[in-house]
């Protein structure tokens, strides 16, 4: 059996939904957040809930613990946000919250405040945690939000099994109110979940459960256990041969035939393109003389404009959906084809540096030293770090960079290059931690993309040329 998230709200506003969910994945986690109102202090709230659950690491819990550890883990989160609540003014002293962590058949749920969830199996319909008829008559004092109360906290884990063609899902109390008010007792709750989806904005996810394909042909009998275990063995030394050794073999051959294959195009048949265009010009020259086509003029039509208050700094960065604008302590990340805001953030300090990094991930670098990754499609703050480097980056080119793993095979992850006056800082990708740091005597002026047939990188330090080469060795 397998489960796949059929379908799951993107983050708005206060509100945040965080999926580490992959079909084939043993332990999977999904979190919604749901506030009545949109505030700075919200985004961080969610932001501190999100960072402490990764920091949790939930697939590396045993799961005869999981119960007692979540317990644990919500009382102390409790007493966190209890205690940031209680500096600020909001409508809500606390926040709804609702946490699913699947393992293999089993869920573990845990709610708090205004998110309900709920199970279908063959048209049946079962509620799972609060019930939800009793919970649109209670008053706010019976509905427990997440750090609306500073002493020890009864945190209940609702356990239900997932089975086949079953649907699991969770939905504000409000949405939850309006499926139980619905005339037919018939409706299917998943349908009118994604009907009320495609109206309005709400946190919600569905889950679905089916069966996992697999091949019952026997390939090996008993008596050859030894010649499979053997033949394991083999494989295994030379999977790690390859992993250690292998990768960057493979792939410096791979790209040294690029560059022969470039090499044999620009010298061998360079002159062949030239002349064949030669004819094909003199060619079009003449048909359109003899006016078989009528020449064409090039139009530009306006699709959209929009103004803002803000003066831009740099050219807009663009990827398949989105644009990026930047200011001078104001970022915009806006769709495309539809002109409209996907999100904004705002800086104390002066944006000066502006990077794409992978499909998924934003760097913004501002004055004051801090480097910020962020989500491109949430813009969801992945982690922050103080750094120091030259004030003057924004002038300089090929600074800050990303070698990824295609690049570099040997890698863990992909590293982020982050220059310095007299040092080069090599940086995790998925977390900013520092892996290495290469220090110079001397001023390190410019440095340039990743090498992949050499490992290296090239610094120009004064009037000299330097080559760094980039390894990695076993501990």
């Amino acid at each position: 059996m397998n489960l796949d998230l059929i379908a799951h709200s993107s983050s708005f506003k206060s509100n945040f939904v965080y999926t580490d969910f992959f079909i084939n994945q043993d332990c999977n986690v999904l979190l919604l957040t749901y506030n009545p109102e949109k505030s700075k202090f919200l985004d961080e709230i969610n932001s501190h809930i999100v960072n402490s659950i990764i920091d949790l690491k939930v697939d590396e819990i045993p799961q005869e613990n999981i119960t007692d550890c979540l317990k644990e883990y919500f009382i102390s989160l409790n007493w966190q946000l209890y205690s940031k609540f209680k500096r600020q003014q909001t409508k809500e002293f606390g926040t709804s919250l609702l946490l699913c962590i699947t393992l293999n058949k089993k869920a573990y749920i845990v709610q708090f405040g205004r998110i309900l969830c709920g199970k279908t199996e063959n048209s049946n319909f079962e509620m799972i945690g609060n019930d939800w008829e009793n919970f649109f008559v209670k008053s706010m004092d019976e509905i427990f939000l997440l750090g609306s109360r500073d002493e020890n906290i009864n945190v209940k884990i609702h356990e239900t099994m997932i089975n086949i063609n079953s649907f699991l899902f969770a939905i504000p109390a409000f949405i939850a109110q309006k499926i139980s008010q619905e005339k037919s007792e018939n409706t299917n709750k998943i349908e009118s979940i994604q009907e009320y989806a495609r109206k309005e904005k709400f946190p919600f996810f569905i889950i679905k459960s089916g069966f996992i394909k697999k091949s019952h042909k026997i390939w090996f009998k008993s008596n050859r256990k030894r010649f499979v275990a053997g033949l394991m063995l083999f494989v295994i030394i030379i999977s790690t041969l390859y992993v250690f050794y292998g990768k960057n073999w493979l792939a410096d051959q791979q790209n040294i035939l690029k560059e022969r294959n470039k090499e044999f195009v620009r010298n061998d048949l360079l002159k062949t393109v030239i002349e064949t265009q030669e004819i094909l010009n003199s060619t079009f020259q003449e048909i359109y003389e003899l006016n078989l086509f009528p020449n064409k003029k090039l139009q530009a039509v306006s699709l959209w404009e929009k103004d803002f208050q803000y003066d831009f700094i740099q050219s807009p960065l663009f990827d398949m959906h989105n644009l990026y604008l930047t200011f001078e302590y104001h970022f915009i990340v806006l769709r495309k084809k539809s002109d409209h805001i996907k999100w904004e953030k705002d800086f104390t300090a002066k944006i000066i540096n502006i990077e794409l990094l992978d499909a998924n991930r934003l760097l913004i670098v501002t004055s004051d030293g801090q480097i910020n990754c962020f989500n491109r499609e949430t813009g969801f703050e992945i982690w922050q770090k103080k750094c120091d480097f030259p004030q003057d980056i924004s002038d300089r080119k090929n600074m800050i960079h990303q070698i990824s793993l295609e690049k570099f095979k040997q890698l863990d992850n992909s590293m982020i290059v982050i220059p310095n006056k007299n040092s080069i800082s090599f940086m995790n990708l998925m977390n900013g931690e520092l892996i290495f740091k290469y220090e110079s005597e001397n001023e390190i002026k410019f440095i340039s993309e990743y090498d992949m047939l050499e490992r290296s990188l090239y610094l120009i330090e004064g009037e000299k040329i330097i080559q760094i080469k980039l390894d990695v060795k076993l501990s």
